[in-house]
């Protein structure tokens, strides 16, 4: 697709960041609210992290991540449920508001398959052989188009016992160990790839960034109000306008 400009002298800020889940979450949605051109990279420890309108109940075995101390928390955009840990990468796009938003989210999809060898779905889901390595998310709001996916690297697949798909006939994750892989490539050459794509799709530089004061102290702002709160992870109750 032909894809414009961001802005006039575009430029988008590369963010790594590695941190506790909570804490990771609350900036996506502070990255978001804030509206910075953005490609942000970031690794977490163990959780579940269900989709914005999802019924944790019925997308997570609770007694399983009880007995293993996983977190189950929510994300502010839709999509199914996921796990994550030091093997999952979670990649992240902020843009300006524009026009055709699903092509633009599938276009920064195809930047990251294009740089694992993977094949596409109408959904944004990356696949190599058959089977799925990356599920993807996104919405339009505070004046952003936010899109972000997760990309499975090393995880421990084990993990996707705490999803119940099989157990649960309302899921709406559908993944098993048995339906997903790792990539089993080395994360720098693909994130250096990916860089490329990005700046090439949007015609803009990609450049090391840092997180602003204003990102920071709405980040622990929202980690206070939100993905600290059961309310919010368990029930989807947002007290935060």
């Amino acid at each position: 697709m032909e894809m414009p400009s961001i802005y006039q002298g575009s430029e988008v800020r590369l963010l790594y960041q590695h941190g506790d889940p909570a804490v990771s979450l609350a900036f996506e949605e502070a990255i978001a609210r804030c509206g910075i051109p953005t490609f942000r990279v970031w690794v977490t420890s163990k959780c579940v992290v269900v989709g914005r309108f999802q019924k944790a109940g019925e997308e997570v075995d609770s007694e399983y991540c009880s007995e293993r101390e996983i977190p189950v928390l929510r994300r502010f955009t839709g999509g199914g449920a996921v796990v994550l840990d030091e093997g999952v990468t979670c990649l992240a796009f902020c843009l300006p508001l524009q026009k055709n938003p699903l092509d633009i989210f599938h276009a920064l999809s195809e930047c990251v398959g294009d740089a694992i060898g993977a094949e596409i779905d109408e959904k944004n889901n990356l696949f190599i052989e058959g089977k799925k390595v990356s599920g993807a998310a996104g919405c339009k709001k505070w004046g952003s188009l936010f899109h972000h996916l997760t990309l499975l690297v090393s995880c421990d697949m084990d993990l996707m016992r705490a999803l119940t798909p099989g157990n649960s006939v309302q899921s709406g994750t559908r993944s098993t160990a048995h339906e997903v892989t790792n990539v089993g490539k080395n994360l720098k050459d693909i994130l250096i790839r990916i860089a490329r794509n990005v700046g090439n799709l949007l015609d803009a530089k990609v450049t090391p960034g840092k997180i602003t004061q204003e990102e920071r102290g709405l980040a622990d702002y929202l980690l206070r109000e939100k993905y600290m709160k059961p309310e919010w992870n368990l029930m989807g109750i947002d007290p935060v306008p």
